[in-house]
């Protein structure tokens, strides 16, 4: 029997939107079915992305000149972005940023935006470690304005996790738009004098 086996995520992290990838090829297999046989696949199975497939945008912040910056022109109030050496999850360098007391504001995005036209799938991968939950969406700009416009809440890991952002929709409700821009924003949540943010590895791909 030919066995086809598709990898699946957590749409926007949430357990509940388990639903297979569109940019992941399916692992096949050829395997024999015997009627009162227990089949036992391997532990691990190799995912691959669909030949061809590219990313519109990818920043792992391992060279200089980063796609993605600190939005705030000036410090007050706001956390800037810092290269991480010591904690990186892969390569010599990931990115961060520290809300203090002082500075209890993040806004962070794409420096230069893209034009995607899309009637399919647009996702934003992601991998993090946050001390505290941090929003992630889109900056559409049309002519000489622009909307931000909220997609999902990114929760506290204290481990490095990786997620898969759903971005379909924005894309596909503003077709007429000239440039999309990821962004990230946080506030330093109630009751906490501190909270670091580590970033690393933003894929933008669509079909």
């Amino acid at each position: 029997h030919s066995l086809n086996i598709a990898a699946g995520i957590f749409v926007d992290g949430v357990s509940a939107t388990r639903t297979k990838y569109p940019f992941y090829n399916f692992y096949d297999t050829i395997v024999d079915f015997v009627a009162g046989q227990t089949l036992v696949l391997p532990a691990s199975i190799p995912v691959k992305y669909f030949e061809g497939q590219h990313y519109t945008w990818y920043e792992d912040f391992e060279g200089t000149g980063e796609t993605f910056i600190s939005n705030s022109p000036t410090p007050t109030g706001y956390a800037q972005l810092e290269p991480e050496l010591s904690n990186a999850f892969e390569g010599t360098r990931s990115a961060k940023f520290t809300l203090f007391i002082d500075e209890p504001k993040f806004d962070g995005q794409m420096l230069d935006g893209y034009p995607i036209v899309t009637q399919n799938s647009t996702f934003l991968e992601l991998n993090y470690k946050t001390e505290q939950p941090f929003s992630v969406g889109m900056r559409v700009s049309t002519g000489v304005s622009t909307k931000t416009v909220y997609v999902a809440t990114v929760n506290t890991s204290a481990a490095w996790n990786k997620i898969y952002i759903d971005l379909s929709k924005v894309v596909n409700e503003n077709q007429s738009a000239d440039l999309f821009r990821v962004y990230i924003y946080a506030e330093l949540s109630s009751g906490r004098s501190q909270s670091i943010v580590y970033l690393d590895n933003f894929k933008l791909i669509h079909n």
